[in-house]
């Protein structure tokens, strides 16, 4: 009896340092990790695409990565100038832009509904603490130091990604890895279509607003 309590409180205790030692691990290396997860998540949203390529149109898988690959470095290439531009047009703009933010607000608060349900509600509120003057300018710096450290962690990602695109060949899928990678595909495209859908309507609803360059949001 006393053996299996031992027995048990050094599981317990193996089990805790062993949580301690991966915690260390991930945050030790987690520069590698988020580009590596980035990678497994493209790999299995782009695996289609290649097998589409070989299946179709008899492309060797080799050939048909590096496609793959090279579609999507223009892809974000352009994306990313796209952005890159837009924030350096906002930036240049952000007066402008921070006037118009206080005057729609200003339509809002006057408008018939909110002095309905909220009556005074209006007269109390400044509009200028609402929207701070250095709030738009902070969303561009944040903005622009995400995309930077965003495009510094793409060739990582990319080696990763062409490593684990390259080699899924070998690996053939059996049993229980099928239902997983159906499942996480399954999960990158409602995923994908979910976040576009959402960008769809916050720039409708922005272009409805007159925000300038609204689907770039």
């Amino acid at each position: 009896m006393a053996t299996d309590t031992q027995r048990g409180i050094q599981n317990v205790c193996l089990m805790i340092l062993a949580a301690v030692a991966v915690g260390f691990v991930l945050v030790w290396f987690r520069s590698v990790l988020v580009p590596f997860v980035l990678a497994v998540f493209f790999a299995y949203g782009l695996a289609p695409v290649i097998e589409f390529q070989t299946s179709r149109f008899r492309v060797p898988r080799s050939l048909a990565v590096l496609i793959t690959l090279l579609l999507g470095i223009f892809l974000l290439s352009l994306a990313g100038g796209l952005i890159s531009t837009s924030i350096q047009q906002l930036s240049e703009n952000a007066d402008s832009y921070q006037t118009q933010i206080e005057q729609t607000v200003e339509r809002v608060l006057d408008s018939p509904l909110v002095a309905r349900l909220a009556p005074g509600f209006a007269d109390e509120l400044n509009v200028r603490e609402l929207v701070p003057t250095r709030q738009l300018g902070a969303v561009l710096v944040g903005t622009t130091n995400a995309i930077v450290d965003l495009l510094s962690q793409g060739l990582i990602v990319l080696i990763f990604l062409f490593f684990l695109l390259s080699g899924e060949s070998a690996m053939r899928s059996h049993g229980v890895r099928v239902e997983v990678e159906v499942k996480i595909r399954r999960y990158i495209v409602i995923q994908a279509a979910l976040s576009a859908v959402t960008g769809i309507l916050v720039g409708g609803i922005l272009a409805v607003l007159g925000v300038p360059l609204a689907m770039v949001f």
